[in-house]
């Protein structure tokens, strides 16, 4: 009977320990406890009436809390599975090394051999899986597959079915009395199984990156088709300014001649001054882009400050030296990092009185410092609270954007990043090192 608990109890250890090691984002506290309590319960309970498949229920009940969670559940539910085959292999390979070992069965091992194996085992499992989970974390972004949701769902049928397999083949075992030639056969099969679900994933993560980087260069085209466009229009309008010029200089002649003051003043305000600030601004806009050699980010950057004139915004640029990389961040992870803080404030300028927008980039030689600033109506904003999920001033329906750019920030451990709200004014500043 002592045997049996302790059995079950670094069996659930293990189980739950692969389960966070392998998630994308941890899970809630509350969750997390519901997780340990209701496994250290179900375990030991469903083991004495179901036996082996007992291990389906346990599987169900850790899949539930993983959905209602409600943080990338389908990737985290896949990942939780590829993390329980990883589980089950590494158990078979440990029995087959055993075995050849020590010349001995796993079901003739004596209590402290069976300790000795269970320690050696759960410890294994526990490093490989809590690396394996760091590596997925650090090379893949969850955004690229929770676009591809029914991709996922097919994922994560294929791999519930080789779970159901693996638990019956080893329920199967323990039904035998863990024979050898079968510890043998399940080694190699579930090895196989493994690798061949390696081997598909690999395969469908290379095309959704493939397919996402397309979509990414299709974007990046067009912007910077309407960015050749808006300079060749720049350029007419240069050339029908200096067309014009004379033209305008006869008008206000006229009216200086006739000593018309308050025709000169209505003339001069309504229809030279307008187009004399929206062609400086335009001018200034796409004149400072110049300095911006990332071309994810000038293309994200065009569509925004555009965004930010049409809604005649005070736009403020600083790009005073070139931008010739984004480090060690990925260049569209930037783009969509910025793009998220441009939305952000680009919206709350134009809620506030002073519709004021600030874009400053500097790049040294081993930095890049990103800095944003917009007017606010909110003198004093909850900055701690604003990356929570659905924490939000705008209303119901929001909230999501800030919480994602976390997201990617924690991606970037060498990224310093500082948000400050004073005297009606948001500030975003990033500082990216490792540039070299």
């Amino acid at each position: 009977m002592v045997s049996f608990f302790i059995s079950s109890f670094f069996g659930v250890f293990v189980t739950v320990s692969t389960c966070l090691n392998m998630l994308y984002n941890d899970l809630k506290l509350p969750w997390k406890a519901a997780l340990w309590f209701g496994c250290l319960i179900i375990s030991p309970v469903s083991s004495y009436f179901l036996s082996e498949s007992s291990t389906y229920l346990l599987i169900a009940y850790m899949l539930l809390i993983i959905l209602l969670n409600k943080q990338y559940p389908l990737i985290n539910c896949l990942l939780f599975l590829i993390g329980y085959l990883i589980q089950v292999t590494l158990n078979y390979v440990c029995l087959l090394l055993a075995y050849l070992f020590t010349g001995t069965n796993f079901s003739e091992f004596t209590f402290g051999q069976t300790m000795v194996f269970i320690l050696f085992y759960v410890i294994l499992c526990c490093f490989v899986t809590y690396h394996t989970g760091k590596w997925i974390r650090k090379r893949i972004s969850v955004n690229y597959y929770t676009e591809h949701k029914k991709l996922l769902r097919i994922l994560i049928i294929y791999v519930i079915s080789c779970v159901s397999l693996f638990i019956l083949n080893f329920s199967t075992s323990e039904q035998l009395g863990y024979p050898t030639y079968f510890t043998f056969i399940n080694c190699f099969l579930f090895l196989f199984y493994f690798l061949l679900t390696i081997a598909i994933l690999y395969h469908t993560i290379g095309t959704v990156k493939k397919e996402t980087a397309e979509k990414q260069k299709l974007a990046e085209f067009k912007s910077l088709q309407e960015y050749t466009e808006k300079l060749e229009d720049l350029y007419l309008q240069m050339r029908s300014f200096k067309h014009d010029y004379i033209n305008i200089l006869a008008t206000l002649d006229c009216y200086i001649e006739q000593r018309d003051m308050n025709g000169l003043d209505t003339y001069f305000h309504s229809k030279i001054l307008p187009t004399g600030k929206q062609f400086s601004q335009d001018t200034a806009s796409l004149g400072k882009l110049a300095n911006v050699q990332v071309l994810e980010l000038k293309s994200l950057l065009y569509q925004k400050f555009m965004l930010a004139a049409s809604l005649h915004l005070q736009l403020d640029i600083d790009i005073p030296l070139p931008v010739t990389s984004s480090g060690s961040v990925e260049p569209v992870d930037l783009a969509r990092l910025i793009g998220i803080f441009l939305d952000n404030a680009i919206e709350a300028a134009d809620e506030s009185d002073n519709k004021y927008l600030f874009c400053g980039l500097l790049q040294d030689d081993d930095n890049l410092i990103i800095r944003l600033t917009n007017s606010c109506r909110m003198s004093h904003i909850p900055v701690e609270k604003l990356y929570e999920k659905n924490i939000t001033t705008k209303g119901p329906g929001h909230g999501i954007g800030l919480s994602n750019a976390k997201e990617i920030l924690a991606q970037y451990p060498n990224i310093m990043h500082h948000t400050e709200c004073r005297d009606n004014h948001f500030t975003q500043e990033i500082d990216i090192g490792g540039l070299l």
